[in-house]
């Protein structure tokens, strides 16, 4: 019996044992568990990031669809206006207004997913197209009241083309806030005006 192992160490050894792999397993579940969740974290981190990117870029694409629309219909217009006057162009003009409201409200969603210097180029861009109409607008009442006048046709041009410039500088701080880079960026960046 001298030779025999106690029976007090084998039940400590089988609870060894037992705790031993008990608690590995508890812990390989918990240190499972803990990495799904920062795995799992990191994915909705992710997912929320696209859904912020792709609505930075649905909003971006309209504001510039739209100036880009609204500076051609002002080419457009103050065509019109040399040649017919307000009578014809005054139709025409209500809808670039509407035109320049819808642009206006969908602008201001860049408030919300844009970063400074986008919400500051969106507000250039607004108040060159307003100033843009109304010069047109203006322009368009003294050619039906008092005929055309050369620096008034000149007025107009340069507001239309200061529009143009503004909606290609939106257009650039765009790109450069969703980490896009066009190398015509270089090239538009030196028709800013300050």
């Amino acid at each position: 019996m001298k030779d025999q192992v106690p029976l007090w160490a084998t039940f400590v050894i089988a609870g060894i044992a037992l705790v031993g792999s008990v608690g590995g397993a508890w812990l390989n579940g918990f240190f499972t568990v803990r990495r799904d969740d920062k795995r799992w974290q990191r994915e909705r981190e992710r997912a929320n990031l696209d859904y912020w990117r792709d609505k930075r870029v649905e909003v971006y694409a309209d504001v510039i669809d739209q100036a880009r629309e609204s500076c051609r219909r002002l080419r457009e217009l103050a065509e019109l206006v040399q040649l017919d006057g307000l009578a014809t162009a005054h139709g025409s003009l209500r809808r670039l207004r509407e035109l320049n409201d819808s642009g206006y409200k969908r602008q201001s969603e860049v408030i919300v997913v844009g970063s400074t210097e986008v919400v500051v180029a969106a507000g250039r861009l607004n108040r060159s197209l307003t100033d843009a109409t109304n010069i047109l607008a203006d322009y368009a009442r003294q050619v039906t009241d008092h005929g055309l006048e050369s620096d008034d046709v000149a007025r107009v041009a340069s507001a239309i083309d200061a529009a143009e410039r503004t909606s290609a500088e939106f257009s650039i701080e765009a790109r450069r806030s969703l980490d896009v880079h066009d190398p015509e960026d270089d090239d538009l960046s030196t028709l800013r005006e300050d």
